[in-house]
């Protein structure tokens, strides 16, 4: 082999620190290069929930994002409510807990939504003595 191993060494240090510099540069930016995405919050429209239970339960809830909107501790077969809620075109996605009196085998709950001027959109859970599921209601257009 020809040539001086410490000339290669130092051609090699050379070409490691020029991509070094664009390299660093690329792996710490402090500011994006893109403008900010506009977030769009869709705004709040009355919609109605409508819950009708094929056996009444002992108790229910609905929860949204994780927090409760409505519950209650003695419903009736058939309830609703109207609620001022955001309703983006992705969709909401409603968790609906319920709890059947002991003894009751299989039950079950529609869900009913109608947001704002909209036609109504419907959605069934299932459930043996209690149900945890969570609903995704989507627009329809």
């Amino acid at each position: 082999m020809q040539g001086s191993p410490l000339l290669r060494t130092v051609i090699m240090v050379v070409i490691l620190l020029l991509t070094a510099l664009p390299l660093w540069n690329l792996t710490h930016q402090t500011e994006s290069a893109l403008p900010p995405a506009d977030i769009i919050i869709p705004a709040k429209i009355k919609t109605r929930i409508d819950l009708t239970f094929v056996q009444v339960p002992v108790e229910f809830q609905l929860l949204q994002f994780g927090k409760v909107i409505w519950k209650s501790e003695s419903p009736v077969a058939t309830i609703g409510k109207e609620f001022e809620i955001e309703f983006p075109k992705e969709g909401i996605d409603l968790e609906i807990k319920a709890a059947w009196p002991v003894g009751t085998e299989v039950s079950a709950v529609r869900v009913t939504v109608t947001p704002g001027d909209q036609e109504p959109i419907e959605k069934s859970a299932w459930g043996q003595a209690s149900l945890d599921e969570v609903l995704t209601f989507h627009e329809s257009n």
